[in-house]
């Protein structure tokens, strides 16, 4: 490492508590039935779940 450079390797982590995440669904569910949109599920190779809006018509 040169002496003019700084490295500073940081890992964070978001967690949410279960009403956050209550509160966001309510939104979603809001969202949803103002908007002609589906909220599609997919299942990653890792495992995890990733959630993305489609639109109808």
């Amino acid at each position: 490492m040169r002496a003019d450079e700084i490295m500073i390797e940081m890992k964070a982590q978001l967690t949410v508590d279960r009403e956050t995440a209550e509160t966001c669904l309510k939104l979603v569910e809001m969202y949803t039935n103002q908007n002609p949109v589906l909220v599609m599920v997919q299942r990653e190779e890792t495992g995890k779940l990733k959630y993305t809006f489609e639109e109808f018509h």
